[in-house]
């Protein structure tokens, strides 16, 4: 998803059937779905979170409506905090460790939107190249993506 592309967008032309559109679309929604399930959990426990996407060094999660990153090098960091200077977003944390920010009222679909954006930004992927992403509800629970209202991935 390219960062301005709204999640009901639709592909036009050969371009969709080619990069797989569809398949974009679908994952971008069920992303929005599981931030949504998150916002919607009452009492949400103190490791409550959404792990996004997560490498060797890196993490990228969504806690209450908060975008957390952390061990990305500068160069990504930087082109992270520019996208979101440039969306006018709210800097909750800028520290050594990570850097978090948000919406000023978070939503599935337009955080969905926003981790697309940081998702390509800092692991050059796309919501296809997720392979899942899981909800930490408390320490003996975890929520795959996949699994959300009982709908296939």
């Amino acid at each position: 998803m390219s960062p301005g592309e709204t999640l009901d967008g639709r592909d036009r032309g050969v371009a969709a059937v080619v990069d797989g559109g569809a398949k974009h679309r679908e994952a971008a929604r069920r992303l929005a779905r599981a931030f949504d399930a998150h916002l919607d959990r009452e009492n949400l426990a103190d490791c409550s979170r959404v792990v996004v996407h997560e490498t060797r060094s890196s993490r990228y999660e969504y806690v209450d409506g908060v975008h957390y990153v952390t061990g990305v090098d500068d160069a990504v960091r930087d082109r992270i905090e520019a996208f979101v200077d440039a969306r006018d977003l709210e800097v909750v944390m800028d520290g050594h460790v990570g850097f978090a920010f948000r919406h000023s009222r978070p939503r599935g679909p337009a955080d969905a939107h926003v981790a697309g954006a940081v998702v390509a930004l800092a692991f050059d992927a796309t919501f296809t190249d997720l392979d899942d992403v899981v909800e930490v509800v408390d320490g003996a629970t975890e929520i795959s993506w996949t699994e959300l209202d009982a709908r296939p991935a």
